[in-house]
């Protein structure tokens, strides 16, 4: 798919590599950009792969915000013909019992702190494991910080949902 619609940035979840795998890893077309990789047990990680057509710059404050087994982070600002944007990845595991939706979601607070305090440009992608169909607790929370952020970036209230 990625030859197919050549896309500036592709993002992976869960890449289970070690730090010198993950750094060889190669993909046609684009270069490794930031990751994130457990210290301790395998699975988990993520990863930013950028397109050679750009140039960016790796986001080490994003990645310093990863708590292992629980939010799995890595970022890059990514230089582009037109803007400038900073192009987020995160993993969520939901094993337990480690796994913690409200750690995730304070982790991901501190993310969108962070951009509108320095006025970024953002992007979001990764495995939140939250059923966004569902009716519940989790996806409201979810649904209302990303409302929230929605409304800070054009110069609304933006008190916490929680």
């Amino acid at each position: 798919m990625a030859l197919e619609h050549e896309p500036d940035v592709l993002t992976i979840t869960e890449h289970w590599k070690c730090e010198e795998d993950i750094k060889n890893y190669q993909i046609d077309g684009y270069r490794l950009a930031s990751f994130y990789r457990r210290q301790r047990r395998s699975h988990g990680g993520c990863a930013l792969y950028i397109s050679n057509k750009c140039s960016f710059t790796d986001n080490g404050y994003i990645k310093s915000l990863s708590v292992p087994k629980v939010v799995e982070c890595c970022a890059a600002q990514i230089k582009m013909k037109i803007m400038k944007v900073v192009v987020i990845c995160i993993y969520v595991p939901n094993t337990p019992p480690e796994c913690n939706v409200y750690v995730f979601l304070e982790t991901l607070r501190s993310m969108l702190d962070w951009c509108i305090i320095n006025n970024e440009k953002f992007i979001i992608t990764g495995d939140f494991n939250i059923n966004v169909l569902a009716d519940n607790r989790e996806c409201r929370d979810l649904v209302s910080l990303l409302e929230m952020y929605n409304r800070a970036d054009r110069g609304e209230d933006n008190s916490p949902p929680y």
